[in-house]
């Protein structure tokens, strides 16, 4: 019984050195291609579970965007002290400033920011 129990130690070692020989022969492949194809790069990254993914990412950015440029061309934001030290003044009445304005009219429109 000690034999077998030796023989199946050195069983498992071996094949922990074979996977061990293994791991050290695929990276050294990979250290030998320094460049990635672009074959290599879409079998790496894309994955059809993956565009959903990558959808969601891109449309959140894009909104983000989006919003922020909003933001950084509203009234109550100075960008010039010099030029334009107060641009909340150019806003008439009776102009909308918000995003949204629910079942109400402006006669003067939306604002709009012309320079900066």
């Amino acid at each position: 019984m000690g034999c077998q129990a030796k023989a199946v130690n050195t069983r498992f070692q071996n094949k922990e050195e074979r996977d061990s020989r293994r791991t050290i022969s695929s990276l050294s492949k990979l250290a030998s291609n320094h460049t990635m194809s672009f074959r290599a790069a879409m079998k790496h990254w894309y994955d059809p579970a993956a565009i959903p993914i990558y959808v969601v990412i891109g449309t959140a950015m894009g909104g983000a965007t989006w919003y922020l440029s909003r933001l950084a061309r509203g009234p109550d934001i100075v960008w010039d002290r010099h030029n334009n030290p107060q641009p909340w003044n150019d806003v008439k009445q009776g102009q909308n400033t918000k995003m949204m304005a629910v079942n109400q009219e402006f006669p003067n429109g939306s604002y709009k920011r012309d320079k900066l």
